[in-house]
């Protein structure tokens, strides 16, 4: 039986943070490690950046802290237990991960932002704030229906954003999410220098005022 992962976790500060111990991972049908007996400590409140050449793992490691997949030798912690002994849900819930593969719904501006945590439902003002915290209420207040229009092309009257608008929501559902880890996965890749200063600017503001967890 997995242990349930309190839902006030977020407001409850960690005392020994995430540790990587002896983690290996090579991928289903594959021989290869992408991971060889890889250790790291992050401790909490601490912000890590992890640097090196395409392929070296370092998505592979985001993904196996939010159980993606699970490490073929070593295991993954957080304050000493081990993640396969959390539920994948209650893990998840306290996890929010920006991907380079980062896209948005084709539902409305608001739906977009509030996607990043539907089960506290969608509070309007919580929202707002979301998408100002993240500058994406600029984008967004100049669409012709504004929070209720629907992005992209796929249905009929639907607008499609740049790359770097398209960024902000999902910035702005981060936002949202307000929960205590928080991960990006080089979402920067596709955009210029000063999208680029911009998305790392207002990442620093989503970790200011966030209580070591």
């Amino acid at each position: 039986m997995p242990i349930r992962w309190r839902r006030d976790r977020c407001r409850t500060p960690s005392r020994r943070g995430i540790r990587f111990e002896n983690v290996s991972f090579a991928y289903p049908g594959s021989s290869r490690k992408v991971l060889d007996n890889v250790s790291l400590a992050i401790a909490p409140g601490e912000m890590v950046a992890l640097v090196g050449e395409n392929g070296t793992g370092k998505s592979t490691l985001v993904k196996l802290l939010c159980r993606l997949f699970d490490p073929t030798a070593g295991r993954i912690t957080i304050d000493g237990i081990d993640l396969r002994e959390l539920s994948r849900v209650e893990l998840r819930a306290q996890i929010s991960v920006m991907f380079q593969d980062y896209n948005h719904f084709f539902l409305s501006a608001a739906e977009n932002i509030w996607f990043g945590r539907p089960e506290v439902g969608a509070d309007e003002e919580r929202i707002r704030r979301a998408a100002a915290m993240a500058g994406a209420d600029e984008v967004i207040e100049q669409l012709p229906r504004g929070y209720a229009q629907t992005l992209g092309r796929a249905f009929e009257g639907g607008e499609e954003l740049k790359r770097r608008s398209v960024a902000k929501g999902a910035l702005a559902r981060a936002f949202f999410r307000d929960a205590p880890v928080v991960v990006l996965d080089e979402p920067s890749s596709a955009l210029d220098v000063k999208s680029e200063h911009e998305i790392f600017q207002k990442f620093k503001l989503l970790t200011k005022e966030k209580p070591p967890w």
